[in-house]
């Protein structure tokens, strides 16, 4: 993390804080794994990098912290990257299930299709990126398609909601393409690779609660698929 990079960052959003921009930083080097979780958040050294205060950095710590990417360890006095469990992944799932499946229900029910060609272009790619297992593609793909769904509900507080658990759910993806690599013949991929084409057709029927089960039964496979990985992501 250097003076450069933050230079960057300010070039692209020149009106944001510097705490701001030390978390987006931090975010991004931890759901890249650049900083591995029980990697230590060195504020000191950082600081030098960055040529900045420490205020900023504490911060944007305490931000991460609540998002549940770092954790304070007082015996230590100091952050954390943290580790992360298949229940906290879960949690994660079934907040989602509750989010799209309502956003999938909005679009059909309001006839919310402006966004569903492009929906199902994105279906199609996630379709492709599986047969061909470019798991980093996917996942990328992935959530490209969620959160244009849930764009699509045009339900201002759900989009806001929403945007909170992408923050999390980014950092899970990272680790789930890994997992898809070393897997790439599990039974679930054949059904996961399908489902938002599924989703897609279902808005499209305009039937509200076809279109709900639809991204309902995409999760809880989803759900399934995330019971077979490690049930903890941790150097220790």
């Amino acid at each position: 993390m250097t003076a450069e990079k933050l230079n960057e960052y300010f070039e692209q959003h020149p009106f944001d804080s510097l705490s701001k921009a030390v978390f987006s930083l931090l975010y991004t080097a931890i759901i890249q794994n650049v900083l591995a979780p029980g990697a230590r958040i060195n504020m000191s050294q950082l600081s030098s990098e960055l040529n900045i205060s420490r205020s900023p950095i504490q911060d944007a710590c305490k931000k991460l912290e609540t998002i549940r990417f770092l954790e304070y360890i007082p015996e230590k006095k100091g952050y954390f990257v943290s580790t992360f469990k298949t229940i906290d992944m879960q949690h994660v799932y079934e907040a989602r299930k509750m989010f799209e499946a309502k956003a999938a229900f909005f679009c059909a029910k309001y006839h919310y299709f402006e966004n569903l060609e492009q929906m199902m272009q994105l279906a199609e790619a996630f379709k492709s990126a599986f047969l061909s297992k470019d798991f980093v593609i996917v996942s990328e793909l992935d959530i490209a398609f969620h959160e244009l769904l849930v764009k699509s509900s045009h339900n201002p507080y759900l989009i806001q909601s929403y945007e909170d658990i992408v923050k999390i759910w980014r950092r899970f993806s990272a680790f789930s393409h890994n997992f898809l690599e070393a897997n790439p013949d599990n039974p679930y991929i054949n059904a996961v690779m399908y489902e938002h084409i599924n989703i897609c057709t279902a808005i499209q029927t305009g039937i509200a609660s076809l279109a709900e089960v639809a991204a309902e039964s995409h999760l809880d496979t989803v759900m399934s698929l995330s019971l077979l990985q490690p049930t903890e992501w941790s150097p220790f």
